[in-house]
């Protein structure tokens, strides 16, 4: 599960939003022959835009959970109310399901063509 959700993270990532400079450092890597040290700048170029992604990421996620995966997502939403009570633990309590809709999630993205014409979606469309 955790891997296809990572998986599907770094496909958005590196296709959508850090488009340039994941090509910078594929080109880079590849005039130095995969020599990860020689392309210190184009790593660190590319970790700063992946980390600044990160919540679009997330976003996109949660959208294609939604539209692709009601069902999962509607257990894990069942489950955070059920458990709500409990301090703030339902997240926590209720990992298991939020794993298996953003799984779901991301086989969708990792279909051809998906990660392309995904929509990011904007601020404030999280379902948790």
């Amino acid at each position: 599960g955790a891997d296809v959700i990572e998986q599907a993270c770094q496909a958005v990532t590196a296709r959508r939003l850090c488009r340039e400079t994941a090509a910078a450092l594929q080109r880079c890597l590849r005039e130095r022959g995969g020599q990860a040290a020689q392309c210190q700048a184009e790593i660190a170029r590319f970790e700063v835009c992946a980390n600044d992604a990160m919540p679009q990421v997330v976003r996109l996620l949660t959208a294609t959970a939604s539209q692709r995966c009601p069902s999962e997502v509607s257990a894990f939403q069942r489950c955070v109310k059920e458990k709500g009570g409990q301090g703030g633990r339902a997240e926590e309590l209720c990992e298991a399901l939020d794993q298996q809709a953003l799984t779901c999630a991301s086989r969708a993205l990792l279909q051809p063509g998906a990660i392309d014409s995904a929509v990011i979606p904007k601020p404030g469309s999280e379902w948790t």
